[in-house]
């Protein structure tokens, strides 16, 4: 079984949600609009995953969220609230 292939195919991933979550964010600011939430990001690029019937799960833009967290890129304003790019991530995509 070759599962480094499985592997680098998984952090391709990563990276590209990423980059998505970065860019999209370093857009809103760009253009005064207000931070976004899980959710919001979730549907704006349109991987918003429905379970248990109408209910919406953004696990994936969270821990995507969180990754980004802990590289210092993002920051959460409030517990549960909307999250923003810090100085070194819109450094970082100007």
């Amino acid at each position: 079984m070759n599962i480094s292939r499985y592997r680098l195919c998984a952090q391709t991933g990563l990276t590209s949600l990423e980059e998505a979550v970065l860019g999209l964010m370093f857009e809103v600011r760009c253009n005064n609009q207000e931070p976004l939430k899980p959710s919001d990001i979730s549907k704006y690029l349109d991987i918003a995953v429905l379970s248990r019937g109408s209910v919406y799960n953004y696990s994936i833009i969270a821990g995507i969220l969180r990754r980004l967290e802990l590289e210092g890129l993002v920051r959460q304003v409030t517990e549960r609230g909307p999250w923003v790019l810090t100085d070194k991530a819109i450094r970082k995509l100007e």
